[in-house]
């Protein structure tokens, strides 16, 4: 109210009321135009700034890293959460599956079939094979369950397909991981350069920046440059991560928005077990009319300072100190009184709570609390729908990982046994529509949940009659490969017919014998 509403007001109060509505009318309809309400009293003071992916990033990135990974190791729901992203993603492996467009590199069908069989019998022999692996420590799958781990936890993961010679290897084509922390600006960088990304003018990618070893293990270290391609246009440096803004260069530790979180409720937790814990320990309470003023509590969770040791009165008050043990018989002193303690722990409402907040937890990872907690305790309906929300994040996490590292190195290797002369590709190093019409493929990982696998077998017995799906489609969703399982049905299959023949024969043998005898 101003110095004239108030004036209006002493010469007419109506007219001044009549004057604060119209007011207060038309100050919603201000605070309500647009859609940040900038306006609006609760957000006056929410200052931001409209600053870049970099700006927003960048800044605080290695403090995100090192926090995601202290709760990774120390919280036990941040370690669920990012191991099960991991297993539901990766499992044990995905395996490739060649499908070679043969229509367009204009072979016949069973040629290409042929040479799948080679790709894949060989691409498997090198990728079980720690041979694999630059440090020759794990196989290719099992880099890839590394590689996914250290994604999500990190914000990004870098891989480098090397070429080692080795004795008695024959494929040279092995994986170097990197870690995030490694891939950093060199000292002088350019303004085109940041968290160990170079762009050129045109915003294109141009190099890498990576240190010869982890900055935290030694200060001795180099930073080198590294082109992000080769002269095929392929890339040298594989950057696995998942983009949420245009521009961004490197990504964020999906734990990145919910830290706070998960830090104050495992503090909650560990504050809640305590008293648990303490209310335990205390099995009555002693009242004493003539208690001074540190009590009985003053024996009790720690020790007497060395200062109150040394007097009489102190030590008197430690050989007469109640203890509990099986069968105690306490003998009270003239006035005291053995009290029974009432214990509040644990708490009634912890459970509730802390689902209340996996809750929102999991609607920040896309995963069900149901899937992040692994308790199925709803109906079948709800756990059904939650398997097939969190189902779809962990596909789109596998596709990721598919498309940025399985694949180019699948590529790779490809493009390795033809250089060798172990199979032909005619125009393969110079057309890129024939690299990628021969090094199509299909990833294979392991299937998703059942609940009830009667349900879906009939779920997908009535698509295939509609001709809605394929025998195909549905083996990989389910993590097998059809053909192998054609095949293996198949050889089954005779060998069935075959012992049935056998069994015919030796049961005629028997009736004809039982009638001669």
């Amino acid at each position: 109210m101003n110095i004239l509403d108030k004036l209006i007001g002493y010469i007419s109060p109506r007219n001044g009321i009549n004057r604060l509505k119209d007011r207060k009318i038309y100050n919603l309809a201000k605070i309500e135009q647009g859609y940040s309400n900038k306006d609006d009293p609760i957000l006056e003071n929410w200052r931001v700034s409209p600053n870049s992916p970099d700006e927003d990033i960048l800044y605080s990135l290695d403090d995100l890293r090192a926090k995601s990974r202290n709760l990774y190791m120390n919280n036990d729901l941040a370690g669920a959460a990012l191991k099960k992203m991991r297993t539901k993603t990766v499992g044990s492996g995905l395996l490739p599956k060649p499908t070679i467009n043969y229509t367009y590199l204009g072979i016949d069908r069973e040629k290409a079939k042929e040479l799948e069989r080679i790709i894949k019998n060989k691409f498997n022999a090198w990728a079980l094979s720690p041979n694999s692996d630059a440090s020759r420590m794990f196989s290719f799958y099992g880099l890839q369950s590394l590689l996914q781990l250290s994604w999500v936890m990190n914000g990004d993961a870098f891989a480098i397909p090397l070429r080692k010679k080795r004795k008695g290897v024959d494929i040279e084509l092995c994986v170097q991981l990197l870690e995030a922390d490694r891939v950093m600006n060199p000292p002088g960088a350019n303004l085109q350069t940041r968290a160990g990304v170079e762009f050129d003018e045109n915003g294109e990618l141009k190099n890498y920046y990576i240190a010869t070893s982890h900055p935290a293990d030694t200060l001795n270290y180099s930073i080198k440059a590294y082109p992000a391609f080769n002269s095929l246009g392929r890339k040298n440096i594989l950057h696995i991560f998942e983009p949420e803004r245009i521009g961004q260069r490197r990504g964020v530790p999906i734990l990145g928005p919910i830290i706070f979180s998960l830090k104050q409720l495992g503090r909650y937790k560990s504050s809640e077990l305590t008293a648990a814990v303490i209310n335990a320990m205390i099995g009555l309470i002693v009242e004493s009319e003539s208690a001074d003023d540190e009590g009985f509590a003053g024996n009790f969770g720690t020790p007497m300072d060395e200062e109150d040791e040394r007097t009489i009165e102190s030590r008197k008050r430690k050989e007469e100190k109640i203890t509990l043990d099986h069968g105690t018989l306490v003998v009270g002193k003239p006035g005291e009184k053995i009290k029974e303690f009432a214990t509040n722990r644990p708490n009634k409402h912890f459970k509730d709570f802390v689902e209340a907040i996996c809750e929102e937890i999991g609607a920040n990872l896309e995963i069900s609390k149901e899937v992040l907690m692994s308790s199925f305790k709803n109906s079948y309906s709800a756990a059904k729908a939650s398997l097939e929300e969190a189902h779809q994040r962990f596909q789109v996490s596998r596709k990721i990982l598919e498309r940025t590292f399985c694949q180019p190195i699948y590529e790779e290797f490809v493009l390795e046994l033809i250089r060798n002369g172990e199979i032909d590709c005619p125009g393969f190093f110079e057309d890129e529509s024939i690299r990628y019409a021969f090094t199509r493929c299909i990833w294979v990982g392991a299937g998703k949940s059942s609940l009830d696998p009667l349900k879906d077998a009939n779920a997908n017995s009535k698509e295939l009659e509609n001709y809605t799906t394929s025998r195909s489609i549905i083996s990989a969703t389910s993590g097998y490969d059809y053909e192998e399982i054609f095949r293996e049905r198949a050889e089954e299959e005779k060998e069935l017919a075959l012992l049935e023949r056998e069994l015919k024969i030796i049961r005629k043998g028997v009736k004809e014998n039982g009638k001669n005898s």
